[in-house]
Order: structure tokens, then sequence, then C-alpha cells
């Protein structure tokens, strides 16, 4: 085209074309500021609900962030409990077995980094890391040995670890329905299968959009009534879920390193097993039924008796997997049987093993 050749003339667009466009870019725009908005308002919430849900313990810190910790009761010839929750719980899940055992002796919940009224940690969230944090938390929260210490499902895994890294502030150790080492597997799918609508509702929690549609319908579990409100702010924010998420996804590495720890020949054992671990069709996974993986894991319950010489094994038949929510007295059954075996030990009378069956 030379200089002199006139200018190519440029399309018009249509009428219809310029309202099309003038409408999707107001669509846009009003859905970017919504967004914005929304997470503004997320961010305000949460302050609102920390102003609203104080901690009922104490906030320890750790070297450099803070973990929360719940103490009852008081010192007694009884050793002080420390509660260790599963992935996705915290202090809570724990509020009426620790309001039982704190009748007879000191019992301690905590919420781990990133769940309930903790900070978020800085560093992976591996059994390890998370056996040092407690570690921590109960030096510097002022609580000595001797201690019993009770782990739901994963948390079975890490205090087996503490067991093996600190064995001399280690009393006694109660398995709650918990993760053995060769079912680790298992259990995440059909964990998985369990929160997959939670886990679905994270990005939403990010964006703030959960808080606006379905605050009122989130999953409450069987808590005291007066925990369900700051249970309820917690699963509104999006740390909850990353901290899910960042604990699951090291599980595999907390399973071979439980291969390596070994028995606990003297330290008094209870394991506390769900007959019916899963309930229903609804949570097992591709290749299994309802009876396979209640079978699979009922032997993984009796590989985890044998890691001592006389332990205490209750089998609840009225739970699942949530026996801390749904049967804390079978919990606390297991707490004073192994209180029993203790008492037995430094009597250096001989105990045997026993099975029990909580109806």
């Amino acid at each position: 085209m030379s200089e002199d050749d006139p200018p190519t003339a440029r399309p018009r667009l249509s009428a219809r074309m310029r309202v099309q466009i003038v409408v999707v870019a107001a669509v846009l725009l009003a859905v970017v500021a919504g967004i914005g908005g929304s997470v503004g308002y997320q961010a305000v919430a949460v302050d609102r609900d920390a102003d609203r849900y104080p901690p009922p313990g104490e906030r320890v810190d750790i070297g450099g962030y803070r973990l929360h910790l719940h103490c009852l009761g008081v010192v007694d010839a009884n050793p002080t409990v420390v509660f260790e929750s599963a992935p996705g719980a915290w202090s809570l899940a724990w509020r009426r077995v620790q309001t039982d055992i704190a009748r007879t002796t000191r019992a301690c919940a905590y919420d781990r980094a990133g769940y309930g009224w903790s900070d978020a940690s800085p560093e992976p969230r591996s059994g390890r890391q998370i056996v040092y944090e407690l570690n921590q938390l109960l030096i510097n929260g002022g609580i000595e040995g001797p201690l019993v210490l009770v782990g739901h499902g994963a948390g079975g895994l890490w205090l087996r670890r503490y067991a093996r890294r600190f064995p001399d502030q280690v009393a006694g150790l109660v398995l709650v329905d918990a993760v053995e080492e060769e079912v680790a597997d298992l259990h995440e799918a059909v964990r998985a299968i369990r929160l997959r609508p939670i886990q679905k509702l994270a990005t939403a929690a990010r964006l703030g959009i959960l808080r606006h549609l379905l605050a009122g319908r989130i999953p409450i579990p069987a808590l005291v009534r007066e925990d369900r409100p700051a249970y309820r702010a917690a699963m509104m924010r999006p740390l909850t879920y990353q901290t899910l998420d960042l604990e699951t996804a090291l599980l595999a590495e907390d399973a071979a390193a439980a291969r390596t720890i070994g028995p606990f020949p003297d330290l008094p054992l209870a394991v506390v097993s769900a007959l019916h671990t899963v309930a229903g069709p609804g949570v097992v996974p591709d290749g299994y039924t309802v009876r396979g993986v209640n079978e699979t894991w009922e032997r993984a319950q009796m590989r985890l008796t044998r890691l001592a010489a006389d332990p205490v094994h209750i089998t609840t038949l009225n739970s699942d997997h949530e026996i801390p929510l749904n049967e804390p007295e079978v919990v606390v059954l297991a707490i004073e049987r192994l209180f029993e075996r203790i008492v037995v030990a430094g009597s250096g009378m001989e105990a045997t093993s026993d099975r029990e069956i909580a109806k």
C-alpha cells in the first residue's frame, strides 16, 4: 500500500454487538467487584469471629507462633492426659472426654498449628514437625510428665512417634481407632470421600463466598452445644482447609516412619476400635465393600494391640470412626483401664491382656 492509497475502513460494530460487549463488561466488573467485596468481608468477619469466640485456654508461644492449649482439672496422682486430634479436628472434638477425665486428673487438649485458635506454622505439616511442636507446647505451657497420650486417627501415628522420641515423658498410650501404617492409604481414601463435600468449599471459603451462602449449613458434629458457634466460625476460615490439605499430603511419609518405630514392650497401651469404622457404602473406595473395609481395619487394630505386652483393647459396636464425638464414654473407659495398668506396672504386679466390647 502506497502513501497515496486511502486508509482501509475499519469494520463498524453493529448496535447489537455493542450492547452485548457492554453487558459482558458490566457482568465481569460486577463479578470482580463482588469477589473483591466478598474477600474484604471475609477478612473483617474472621477478625470479628476472633473477638466473638475467644480461646477457652491459653495461646502459648513456641517460637514465633502460638498454639492453643486448654487444660482442665488439677494435677494429682494420675498422669496428665494429653489429647491429639485427627487431621481436620482440634481441641473441641475432645470436650466431652476431657471434661470427664478432668474429674480425676489434669486433661489437656490443644489445637495443632492452623486449626482452632492456633496460628499457622511456617514449617511442613509432617509428623516429625507435629511431634516437635507438641513437645515445645508442653514445655512452654508448663506441662510436665508423666503423660498419658490419647490420639485419634492419624493422631495415633504421631503419638507413637512422640512416645519413641520422648520415652521418659510417656506413662501410657491410648490409640483411638488409630491409623495403622499398613492401612494408611485405605484410611485416606475413605476420609477423602467423607470430606469431599467440605473440601469443595475450600475455594469458596478463601473467596468469602462460603460465609455468604452456606455458613448456617456447615455440618455440625456431635459437639456440646456451646462449642458449635466457634466450630462453625473455624470452618469459615480458609486456613482450616489449607492445613488439612498440608497434613494429609504427608501422611504416607508418616506411615513409612511408623514402620521404623517398633513396639513398646513395657509401655501401658490401650486400643479403642470401631467394629464398623465405616457404616455404609457411601464412603467405600472403589474395589472395596463395606465389609471388606471394616475387616481390613479390624485386622489393623489387632496389629496395634501387639505393640505392647499387656494391652487393653476395647471395641465399640455403636460408633463409626468418630468415636471421641459419638461415644466419648468409651474413650473415658479406655483411659481409666490404662490408669489401672499404670498402677499395676508401678507396683511390679503382672497384668494380663484383655478385650472388652463396649455396648
